[in-house]
């Protein structure tokens, strides 16, 4: 009477085979079996168990591959995250920076209204002195018909040598 193999040996050497070569064909299966344990089990069963094995360990690849995508996922966001917080962080710098050059510059510019406007009230325009030093050059030749009068403007030092 033929002893058949045991489904745990058939689906061990199934696994250990899958685990060193990336495809594993029925004919492989039966030559390891046969060299383990000097016999083979059917071919239809082996290429059962084999496919079953195949897809257990391609389930178990796919979800170690979907967990270290999912892993690499989330390192995306969190550096994506990061860089988000530091644009932010730098918008608020330059803004922050802009708006404090803006509000110097409308000081100084305000500063500047003030004094003009001061020096406006205080300073006489060169319309008003030219009206002035005219009236007053007709007034000293008026008087100068009557008495001696000094010149509206001294004269220079070399001029008067």
């Amino acid at each position: 009477m033929a002893r058949g193999l045991e489904k745990q040996a058939i689906e061990a050497t199934c696994l250990r085979l899958l685990q060193t070569k990336r495809r594993v064909g029925v004919r492989d299966v039966t030559a390891e079996l046969r060299r383990l344990y000097g016999a083979a089990a059917r071919t239809e069963r082996v290429a059962q168990i084999l496919r079953s094995v195949a897809d257990s360990v391609d389930q178990a690849l796919d979800s170690t591959h979907l967990i270290e995508e999912l892993q690499r996922l989330h390192q995306r966001v969190r550096e994506a995250e990061q860089r988000a917080a530091l644009a932010e962080e730098r918008e608020a710098r330059h803004q922050d920076f802009w708006a404090t050059r803006y509000g110097d510059k409308l000081a100084a510019l305000e500063a500047r209204e003030r004094l003009g406007e001061q020096q406006a009230r205080s300073a006489v325009s060169a319309g008003q002195y030219l009206r002035i030093y005219q009236k007053a050059a007709e007034l000293a030749r008026r008087l100068s018909q009557y008495e001696d009068v000094e010149p509206l403007i001294a004269a220079a030092p070399s001029d008067r040598g």
